[in-house]
């Protein structure tokens, strides 16, 4: 059993391991103070000789608590009420601000559906095998259809009861909010943007605590486009493109971009959504265009998830199952935002792969930004394929969440485009650099793969493995750590073309994890 005491984990494992002895040659895996209550409270991780984990939380002058008094100390971190609203919100009660922006994110709609168990592998020679039964192509595609048929309908249902939730919400509160409950309702999301007034706002604050259907209030904050200037060469193995059967055939990808997108007469397979011409939108397609020559591509330029129409594709065009953000938002916060618990619910009740630039702050800041601080979204750090490490602008930080971000790198620096090379330069390369270039490499990569394996389509988290199984690991770079060693290394498009054998278990399972999870990793004072 694992508690959360302001930051410090409180096991039971202290039962048996706090009065070990300290004169036990142990080694120090974890340490992490807190202050609780005007205390400092130490937890530490260490192995014992025999190679045990011993676990202990010491007082400020080193004394290690008793199991007796590491349970009162977890009761009375219990007892403390943790609030739904953020300290920036609270700020905001003192400020001359005449409106206000605000985060306000609803709990997910319950849903006790339970998708089959699915056990399997593919083999070049007899294709998916899964639950036992050998698939043709057409039975395989079959299964597809029956599942997405299954999830629509479960989308249709949320849409339903979200709609309803906020409704009622926004009437008790006298606020008219149409428009951003229907954007959130259309993306099957549970969180939605409001302007109020500093009358509004201390009306919502004062019955938040008492609010059930209420998960968490915070400031709005903006973002921008992840772009460190750009980024060219696809550094794609020519081998491996030679197959057609890896150009991602019937693949949708959901391009989604801060300012705006390529212009439609610039590429084919495309459909522009909504927005305006954009460079950093033009070169974020142009490397996805590269890297999977027959994937079709959609973009929007504004800041959000597909909608229950877009996912379906557009017209005969294929449906949406890979999305690209190469933008950011919130670089500032270090905990679990609204935005990373909507865009992991996304994930596991869309069952689409979404991948995120890791950010462009390098050792100045360093973490890993939103959405990609996600647990189901994958963040894409960026590399200098010269030399094989990772490039030294590209965020390495696993954000307080504890996620270990970003999950692997892609080529991000010393890029052109077929528009040119830039004028900027950066560490000897002239050219184009930035994560916003080295996520879209990711989502190519994942849209070819998913074009030859259909199994993985719906499949984020296998596909998230799979993509992290055949990456290379030369890309560490500094052996002594530091932010040449993030993730796994880097992302190899010739040993996904090449990965034959392919074995998986997967089960889906109702979402009841981040609702709750957004309550405590959201606080100021809570994480895990």
């Amino acid at each position: 059993m694992r508690y959360i005491l302001n930051g410090l984990l409180v096991s039971s494992f202290l039962c048996i391991s706090a009065f070990a002895s300290e004169a036990d040659e142990t080694q120090t895996k974890f340490r992490k103070t807190k202050e609780f209550e005007g205390a400092t409270y130490t937890f530490e991780k260490s192995l014992t000789p025999d190679g045990k984990i011993r676990e202990t939380i010491k007082t400020g002058n080193g004394n290690v608590l008793s199991p007796q008094e590491a349970e009162t100390l977890y009761e009375k971190s219990k007892a403390k009420k943790q609030s739904k609203l953020s300290q920036s919100v609270i700020e905001q009660l003192n400020s001359d601000s005449p409106k206000i922006e605000l985060w306000v994110a609803f709990k997910t709609p319950e849903d006790d559906f339970k998708d089959e168990a699915r056990t399997g592998f593919y083999q070049p020679e007899t294709g998916w095998v899964i639950n036992g039964r050998s698939l043709t192509a057409k039975q395989e595609m079959e299964e597809l259809q029956k599942r997405s048929a299954i999830r629509a309908e479960r989308r249709k249902n949320r849409a339903f009861l979200s709609e309803a939730r906020m409704t009622a919400w926004a009437k008790r509160h006298g606020l008219e909010i149409t428009n951003p409950i229907l954007l959130a309702v259309n993306t099957d999301v549970n969180t939605i943007q409001i302007n109020v007034t500093k009358q509004k706002l201390e009306r919502i604050v004062q019955s938040a605590e008492k609010d059930d259907e209420i998960v968490f209030i915070d400031l709005y904050r903006g973002g921008g486009s992840a772009i460190a200037n750009a980024m060219p060469y696809s550094h794609v193995d020519p081998r491996a493109l030679s197959n057609s059967l890896f150009w991602g055939s019937n693949i949708g990808v959901f391009v989604t971009e801060w300012y705006g997108c390529a212009n439609p007469w610039d590429f084919s397979s495309y459909t522009r959504l909504d927005g305006v011409t954009d460079a950093h939108g033009q070169y974020v397609l142009d490397v996805l265009r590269n890297v999977s020559p027959n994937a079709y591509m959609y973009c929007t330029g504004s800041p959000r998830l597909p909608t229950s129409t877009e996912l379906n594709g557009s017209g005969s065009n294929p449906p949406v199952h890979i999305v690209n953000a190469s933008f950011y938002w919130v670089t500032t916060a270090n905990n679990y935002t609204t935005t990373d618990r909507d865009w992991d619910d996304y994930v596991y009740n869309n069952y689409v792969s979404i991948f995120g630039v890791a950010g462009n702050d390098g050792t100045s800041v360093g973490r890993v930004i939103t959405p990609s601080r996600g647990y189901n979204v994958i963040s894409v750090g960026a590399s200098n394929h010269a030399t094989a490490t990772v490039a030294n602008f590209s965020n390495y930080i696993n954000p307080e969440t504890g996620a270990a971000k970003p999950e692997f790198t892609a080529p991000g620096m010393g890029l052109c485009f077929k528009w040119g090379c830039g004028y900027d330069s950066y560490d000897g390369y002239s050219g184009y650099w930035g994560t916003s270039f080295a996520a879209p490499h990711a989502a190519g990569i994942a849209a070819d793969y998913a074009g030859f394996w259909t199994g993985v389509r719906d499949a984020p988290f296998l596909m998230r493995s799979l993509l992290m199984a055949t990456a290379t690991i030369a890309e560490t770079g500094n052996s002594n750590g530091g932010y040449d060693s993030t993730g796994v290394g880097g992302l190899s498009f010739l040993n996904n073309s090449n990965f034959g054998y392919v074995y998986f278990y997967l089960v889906d399972a109702p979402n009841n994890y981040f609702s709750s999870a957004a309550i405590h990793t959201m606080s100021p004072l809570i994480m895990t």
